[in-house]
């Protein structure tokens, strides 16, 4: 799968070590960050004993210990089919759908049953897309992946074919992907990262520039810029897992409610404010997203004068 600068929810499936930074958290905190789920699914997994630590059922208010192992059992059907409104349909073709992600919701289940994800909501209304991606049937034809904080266009084929075809655009990065940020800082001109980018083994949650990592690039250019943030809009090229995170911290700006890289904590900015702006795919016009009320918000509250059309 390729993963479009996000959700990978870490380094593996259904296993992850509990970093020092949760050393003495709760079990189900613990199991919510290092798992990018919402805390009350985390919970849910732990009461129905399909989350472990070091093999072992836990309750929600265990605390864990670093270097312990959390794990995810699976078994089952993968999706929960159930409509949500949240869920909006940018596009609708007869080989695919584009959808505008909301932040906080995960793109596809970490382990049969879960629900509450984009496919899940989606696949209510169009069931073909549980059988669309046959190697990897929790992904129900998605083609792409954003962070469960990222908002956004999110493409999902509705067969088989368009998975294959549009995953092989992905790797070849014949896909044009135009993000929106709110950083933190004064952002003066344009820049280009071109460095790769790869997991840091000092911490499961992250990843790092890394000259032995996989080769990634960013174009940078500001929209609005006042003294404390600017709105950026950024073109990725190679699709990293956390790429436009890392580049935009390496660069003195990392991205409002981005704590995890380096951002001053902020109440209106649960997640990194990072929106998927607008996806065009060879084949397919180009499909636009308008900026989340919550950036938006955030912005003006910082003085920064922004419409909620894309660029």
């Amino acid at each position: 799968m390729i993963d479009d600068g996000d959700d990978q929810r870490g380094h593996s499936d259904t296993d992850r070590v509990v970093p020092v930074a949760l050393d003495g958290a709760r079990v189900d905190h613990a199991l919510a960050e290092l798992f990018e789920l919402p805390t009350a699914a985390a919970r849910r997994l732990l009461h129905a004993g399909r989350a472990l630590v070091d093999g072992r059922a836990r309750a929600k208010g265990d605390e864990v210990r670093a270097g312990q192992t959390l794990a995810l059992l699976g078994g089952g059907r993968w999706l929960a089919p159930k409509p949500d409104p949240r869920v909006a349909a940018l596009r609708v073709e007869a080989t695919l759908i584009v959808v505008d992600k909301p932040a906080g919701m995960p793109c596809h289940p970490l382990v049969p049953g879960e629900g509450g994800t984009v496919v899940d909501a989606l696949s209510a209304s169009f069931p073909e897309i549980e059988h669309a991606s046959p190697e990897a049937p929790r992904e129900a034809g998605l083609v792409h992946r954003l962070d469960t904080g990222t908002s956004g266009c999110l493409a999902i084929a509705r067969s088989a074919a368009t998975w294959r075809q549009l995953r092989a655009a992905f790797a070849a990065d014949d896909v044009e992907k135009r993000y929106q940020a709110l950083v933190q800082g004064h952002v003066a001109g344009a820049r280009t990262v071109d460095a790769p980018v790869a997991h840091d083994p000092t911490d499961a949650r992250r990843m790092r520039l890394d000259p032995s990592g996989r080769a990634a690039r960013s174009d940078v250019r500001p929209l609005a810029s006042g003294a404390a943030c600017s709105l950026v809009e950024v073109v990725m090229h190679g699709g990293r897992r956390h790429q436009l995170r890392v580049h935009l911290a390496s660069l003195g700006h990392p991205i409002v409610g981005d704590v995890l890289y380096g951002a001053t904590a902020a109440n209106d900015a649960p997640w990194p404010l990072l929106h998927a702006g607008s996806l065009t795919l060879p084949g397919y016009a180009r499909v636009v997203a308008p900026l989340p009320t919550a950036l938006l918000a955030a912005a003006r509250a910082r003085g920064l004068a922004v419409q909620p059309e894309a660029p």
